[in-house]
């Protein structure tokens, strides 16, 4: 759903209204995906926070100063195993999960940054970086096949929070709660894993997604003519 895209060949611009031209369906599919990855790195933030066991009253301060997803994932994985003592085989779910979310990252990246040079693109034109232009596959298709994917991760993730919940019940909230209440939640945490474990097989059940056209766009839009002064 993104790869590197041609040189420009000339400068090209843009007449279009994205709000009057652009089907709004593909508005609303574009909306969805960003909004979902918001919800998947809010999840993200109390995995972190459950997986170092910090008190909750300070998640914010430091999930805040670490720059950036990959180093929340990085941290994430490695409190898993050493902080919370994971098996092995959950750590490799956990890790195929993150996996996944960093490569839908990349396709939302390109989505919410592509241009539409018409308002009908299948593929569109995204990040620009030195020197580079990557390009998004923008079809109404691709969008909500991302989607899907997006929110599994996001389900995934709420799992593991849930797991993790559980696992901190004799550190972080250990003063906040009964004995028959603590019981309860650890005996929980096997249907936990068991819950995680089926999520990411009905994700990996899911049909590929869509793929380019055979024919490369120009990235061309309406002829403007440049004017030199």
């Amino acid at each position: 759903m993104r790869r590197k895209a041609p040189p420009l060949e000339s400068y090209r611009g843009i007449e279009h209204d994205i709000r009057k031209d652009v089907d709004p369906q593909r508005l609303a599919a574009i909306g969805a995906i960003a909004l979902a990855w918001n919800e998947f790195e809010s999840l993200l933030d109390d995995a972190f926070g459950f997986a170092l066991q910090i008190k909750p009253h300070i998640w914010l301060d430091i999930t805040s100063r670490i720059n950036g997803f990959d180093g929340k994932v990085a941290i994430l994985k490695r409190a898993c195993a050493v902080v919370q003592g994971i098996p092995q085989p959950m750590l490799i779910a956990i890790a195929d999960m993150i996996g996944a979310a960093e490569v839908y990252k990349r396709y939302r990246d390109g989505v919410i940054h592509a241009v539409f040079m018409e308002p009908s693109p299948t593929v569109a034109p995204t990040a620009r970086r030195r020197g580079l232009i990557d390009e998004a596959l923008v079809t109404q298709e691709a969008l909500e096949a991302l989607y899907v994917r997006i929110i599994a991760v996001r389900a995934e993730m709420n799992a593991l929070n849930t797991l993790l919940f559980g696992m901190n019940m004799t550190s972080i909230w250990a003063d906040r709660i009964s004995d028959s209440d603590r019981k309860r939640v650890l005996g929980d945490i096997p249907a936990c894993v068991s819950q995680f474990l089926d999520l990411q097989q009905k994700r990996k059940l899911l049909p590929p997604l869509p793929e380019f056209p055979s024919e490369r766009p120009s990235h061309r839009g309406p002829e403007a003519p440049l004017v030199l002064p």
